[in-house]
């Protein structure tokens, strides 16, 4: 018998719109790594449930849930965060990672986008994937949530596991 996880079920009775069948995010939190690479690959997060339900089926995957019992995300390496990624889209795109220190707007040259991950940031206090959409002089950077739909200055978040996506 298949097991339907809560946060599939609380989808029927009033929720984000979320549709394992057929999609049209964004996905509810906790699936921000998602959101976030159907926003990269796709230009929208309607097929967001899409990269989660093969991230499901493909690796073992490690649920985290809050003191509530609110469900807040996956536990992934930066590693398989990496895999992840780099497997969506049909494996046609090109991965790999940010060190902190090469902060920079050429890294946007020739289409490259950049997936970050936001320790902290997430509702739980979590981590959260966003897309870095510039990087500001004084050290800070500009970023999208593919979740909350909303454009965000940063004004002193730090970042995590830093992805430079190139689509080919």
């Amino acid at each position: 018998m298949e097991v339907i996880y809560k946060e599939d079920l609380m989808q029927f009775v009033g929720g984000s719109g979320y549709s394992s069948s057929g999609g049209y995010g964004p996905l509810p939190n906790g699936y921000c790594l998602f959101n976030a690479m159907a926003y990269i690959f796709d230009g929208n997060t309607a097929n967001a449930w899409m990269y989660a339900s093969n991230y499901e089926a493909n690796y073992n995957e490690v649920r985290n849930y809050d003191s509530n019992g609110n469900f807040t995300g996956y536990s992934m390496s930066g590693n398989e965060m990496r895999n992840v990624i780099s497997s969506a889209d049909g494996g046609y795109a090109s991965v790999n990672y940010v060190s902190s220190g090469s902060y920079s707007n050429s890294m946007f040259n020739g289409g490259t986008r950049i997936l970050a991950i936001l320790p902290n940031m997430g509702p739980a206090g979590e981590q959260h994937a966003v897309e870095i959409t510039s990087f500001n002089s004084d050290g800070t950077f500009n970023y999208y949530d593919a979740t909350t739909g909303n454009d965000v200055y940063s004004s002193g978040a730090t970042v995590g596991n830093m992805f430079s996506i190139q689509c080919q």
